[in-house]
C-alpha cells in the first residue's frame, strides 16, 4: 500500500495464473476500485486505487479470489468435452420434426365458416 495515493499494488507470475483468470478476477472489484492492469516478461501487475468507502483488500483475498478463477478455468477446460456431449445429448431430443405432415383425415366437409365462429357465442 502506496501511503501517498492510497493505491495498492499487486504481482503475479506469467507461467502460474492465466490472463484470462487475472482479467475476470481484476473485474470482479471494479465495482471498489480503480482497476489498472499491465505486465512485463514475467509478471502481472495490478493496481488498485479504491472508490470511496472501499472495503479493505489484501493481497491474500485477491490471490484466493486469482487462485479460484484458474481452477475454474482449469476445470472448464477439462470437462469441456463432457459439456458438450451432455448438451448435445439434451437437444438431441427436443430437434423439429422437418418431414412433411400426412394429410389429416376427419375434417372432410367442415366448411370454413364454422370453424371460424366464435365459441362463446355458439354455446352461451
Amino acid at each position: 500500500m502506496d501511503a501517498s495515493d492510497s493505491t495498492t499494488q499487486f504481482r503475479f507470475d506469467k507461467e502460474i495464473y492465466p490472463k484470462t483468470a487475472l482479467l475476470k478476477t481484476s473485474f470482479r472489484y471494479t465495482d471498489a476500485f480503480y482497476v489498472h492492469l499491465s505486465a512485463d516478461a514475467d509478471q502481472y501487475t495490478v493496481t488498485l486505487e479504491p472508490k470511496p468507502d472501499a472495503p479493505v483488500l489484501t493481497l491474500a483475498d485477491f490471490r484466493n479470489a486469482l487462485l479460484e478463477q484458474t481452477v475454474r478455468e482449469e476445470v472448464a477446460a477439462q470437462t469441456k468435452d463432457l459439456r458438450f456431449l451432455l448438451m448435445a445429448r439434451a437437444l438431441s431430443s427436443s430437434m423439429i420434426d422437418t418431414a412433411e405432415p400426412e394429410e389429416t383425415a376427419g375434417f372432410e366437409g367442415i366448411q370454413d365458416e364454422a370453424l371460424l365462429k366464435d365459441w362463446f357465442t355458439q354455446n352461451e
